[in-house]
């Protein structure tokens, strides 16, 4: 987590110069572009893992259970991906509404930092359900 802070820390560094639609511009870019790389991680992992839990499964209800159980750990990290989806396209839709002068900087900002948590937050969810229990 502490990692994940200093990314974002960084990243918002790094966006501080030149107008708010190119900083925009590349931080949409990296929230997307971490989104998508935990997203082709994730399908990656979840295809195998739930492949290993059907092999491992002696019968058809231990394999059904886990599987469940497994899935309801899924659930988390699909609504990550949702809500990380859905802050990038947020920041994204209100661009035209600062050029145009309808919004105001200060609002573009608050999407931009809210699209970048919940990529962050997107990669915590798929490291700690690839970590498992402890």
């Amino acid at each position: 987590m502490a990692a994940s802070i200093a990314t974002l820390w960084v990243v918002l560094s790094a966006c501080g110069g030149g107008s708010i639609i190119k900083q925009a511009d590349k931080s949409l870019s990296v929230a997307l572009s971490a989104t998508n790389a935990a997203r082709d991680n994730f399908v990656a992992y979840d295809k195998n893992h739930q492949l290993t839990i059907v092999d491992n499964a002696t019968t058809r209800e231990e394999g059904e259970a886990a599987q469940k159980a497994y899935r309801g750990e899924r659930d988390a990290v699909l609504r990550a991906f949702t809500a990380a989806y859905s802050a990038i396209a947020a920041a994204a839709a209100i661009i035209p509404l600062i050029e145009k002068g309808d919004k105001k900087e200060r609002d573009l900002r608050a999407l931009l930092a809210d699209a970048l948590k919940a990529a962050i937050s997107v990669k915590d969810a798929v490291d700690l359900i690839q970590k498992g229990p402890d």
